[in-house]
C-alpha cells in the first residue's frame, strides 16, 4: 500500500495513547483528520484504555462509521483494559496511578 510509505521510502506507524473520555475522543478525531488532510504517510493507531464495555462498543462503532469508512483503514482504534490500579503482590488494589493509562 503506497499510503504507508513516506517519500523517504520508510514505513511509518504513529501510536498514541488515550483514555476513553469524550475529550480524548475528540482530540483523537482531530489528530486523525489532521493527518488525513496533511497526507501523513503510514498508519496511526489510537490506544484507548479503560473503556467500559458500553464505551468500548460505542467507540468501535463510532470509529468504524466516522474514521474507517470516511478516512480509511490506516487509522486504527485499539482498546485495552484499565491499567491505572496499583496492586500488591496478592493482587489487591492499593492505589490508583492514573498516568499508567496514558
Amino acid at each position: 500500500d503506497p499510503t504507508l510509505v513516506g517519500e523517504d521510502g520508510r514505513m511509518y506507524h504513529l501510536i498514541f495513547s488515550t483514555d476513553c473520555s469524550t475529550f480524548q475522543h475528540w482530540q483523537s478525531y482531530l489528530l486523525f483528520y489532521s493527518a488525513l488532510k496533511a497526507k501523513q504517510p503510514g498508519t496511526i493507531t489510537r490506544i484507548a484504555s479503560g473503556c467500559s464495555d458500553e464505551e468500548a462498543e460505542e467507540a468501535k462503532q463510532w470509529h468504524d462509521e466516522h474514521i474507517t469508512k470516511i478516512m480509511g483503514s490506516n487509522f486504527i482504534l485499539h482498546l485495552t483494559p484499565h491499567f491505572s490500579k496499583v496492586k500488591d503482590a496478592d493482587g489487591n488494589t492499593i492505589g490508583d496511578y492514573r498516568f499508567f493509562n496514558k
